[in-house]
């Protein structure tokens, strides 16, 4: 039985379902920030483990000059992690896309059919923490022009969105879906995002959730108790996830 104690808080391990896939992390290796290693990317695994979570569609930065990780080179990752002598002990499943920035890169990548969907034509888009791209909704037109939904990573992290109920609910009702980190709720990232993924949770404008996963420090941040105001909201939040199920 599930039970929440607004005091005593939750273990997302109690609340997170099978089947759930986690459809937002970093732990392809030598491919971003994430793991930098097929060792990092198996500890990072295994940690995800005690949470419940044993499915993942790896998200690795996409972003122009940065980290321009074009399919080929994802996948080689993903198979350097599965053919490491252990990876057949952490027993999991993983697929691989990619987490876009919304750039340039991100235009050419759809019209020259580059990009590698989290499912059938979902993709998993972020922008800069501090401001929006001028072009926002042209780019979100693009992507929906060429057959996607974006799903808006971590919408709390944006902190020249904070406090503006209004351009967050525009960017839903232009079509964009919103993933919650999970993390977020910890205060992990600071009172700004922990206030944002609260109101932004109390608004129901959340879609689905991710870890964000990049390092141990994140899985040990998201392995301790986590405290949040609508509980009733979150745990069905969490169980949408299955929607990724392959």
């Amino acid at each position: 039985m599930w039970i929440f104690n607004r005091n005593k808080g939750v273990f997302l391990a109690d609340i997170i379902p099978d089947g759930f896939v986690d459809i937002h992390n970093h732990i392809l290796p030598g491919i971003d920030d994430g793991a930098a290693s097929t060792s990092d990317s198996i500890e990072l695994i295994t940690q995800l483990k005690e949470l419940n979570i044993s499915r993942f569609i790896a998200t690795p930065h996409n972003i122009e000059g940065v980290w321009e990780n074009d399919p080929e080179k994802v996948n080689n990752s993903l198979q350097n992690l599965v053919n490491e002598k252990d990876f057949p002990l952490i027993e999991t499943d993983i697929k691989a896309s990619s987490e876009y920035m919304l750039d340039k890169r991100l235009s050419d990548l759809l019209e020259n059919k580059k990009v590698v969907p989290i499912k059938e034509r979902y993709l998993l888009v972020e922008m800069s923490y501090f401001a929006a791209p001028l072009n926002l909704y042209e780019l979100i037109f693009d992507i929906q022009n060429y057959g996607y939904t974006p799903i808006l990573a971590h919408p709390e992290r944006y902190n020249f969105l904070h406090g503006n109920m209004k351009e967050y609910k525009k960017l839903k009702q232009v079509g964009c879906l919103f993933q919650l980190n999970l993390i977020a709720l910890t205060g992990y990232y600071g009172f700004g995002p922990k206030m944002a993924s609260e109101e932004l949770l109390s608004a129901q404008l959340y879609d689905y959730v991710g870890t964000d996963a990049h390092h141990v420090r994140h899985t040990s941040a998201l392995k301790g108790k986590i405290i949040v105001k609508k509980s009733e909201i979150l745990k069905p939040l969490i169980q949408a996830n299955t929607f990724f199920s392959f």
